[in-house]
């Protein structure tokens, strides 16, 4: 039985010519083996405002149909469309910002993120800004516009990535990372204020680049819960920095 927590018992197995192994198979015909799934088949077996829960059926390598369950946003429009943004916020001029300094002298780059009380996991996380696009935004207008509400910050978006899965074995969620440089040395960025909405609240967390893995295992080791995806963009730094 698969132990993955999504697998399902299949509906009802069709019956189906005995498959070969797939390390049986010739070599063309097993690079040709791919698994299929027609979602336009899934049961709705559990929905509220904000999720739904439905059960796939699909076909795998060897030919079996099997089932899946997984979660859905009900605010998802296209199968393929990002459901949100996670905003890679680096600050300039960390130094520079007051009246008196000059906004070209050198500072250690840092990023911005937030800590805040997630009730799935019952503990407060350590994560990169993000939040849900919105209709009819564009990934860097939602980006900037999380921005500005969880940290009060504005600045300028720099690059996207595609859509990335957040979680796959459970749930076709999905976020397109965007980059956005803020400079500190401009006057909207001096004093900073969040337009939070109701029951929302961050913390803003400014962290140095060079020393973001091992302030982020200082944090752990108090019980903040990292991000995963913030932890492995910490240890992509730190492997860079080893050269």
């Amino acid at each position: 039985q698969d132990p993955t927590p999504g697998h399902v018992p299949p509906p009802q197995t069709k019956s189906r010519p005995p498959a070969s192994p797939v390390s049986e198979m010739p070599k063309r015909e097993r690079e040709e083996a791919t698994a299929q799934c027609d979602l336009s088949k899934a049961k709705v077996v559990g929905e509220t405002k904000w999720l739904k829960l439905e059960t796939l059926t699909y076909t795998d390598e060897k030919g079996v149909e099997r089932g899946w369950d997984r979660c859905v946003r009900t605010t998802k429009t296209k199968e393929e469309a990002s459901d949100g943004v996670l905003v890679i916020t680096t600050l300039k001029n960390a130094e520079s910002s007051s009246a008196s300094s000059s906004a070209s002298s050198s500072s250690s780059d840092q990023l911005i993120l937030v800590k805040q009380f997630r009730p799935a996991i019952n503990s407060y996380t350590l994560e990169f800004p993000a939040g849900l696009v919105d209709a009819g935004e564009t990934d860097e207008e939602a980006a900037l516009r999380e921005l500005k509400e969880e940290c009060g910050y504005v600045g300028i978006a720099t690059g996207k990535s595609f859509p990335l899965p957040l979680s796959p074995g459970m749930s076709n969620e999905s976020i397109t990372a965007v980059t956005i440089e803020v400079d500190l040395a401009l006057p909207e960025n001096q004093n900073p204020i969040q337009k939070l909405d109701e029951g929302e609240f961050c913390q803003v967390v400014k962290l140095a680049k060079k020393t973001l893995l091992a302030e982020l295992q200082r944090l752990a080791s108090e019980g903040v819960q990292v991000a995963c995806d913030l932890y492995c963009f910490a240890q992509g730094l730190a492997l860079a920095q080893q050269g």
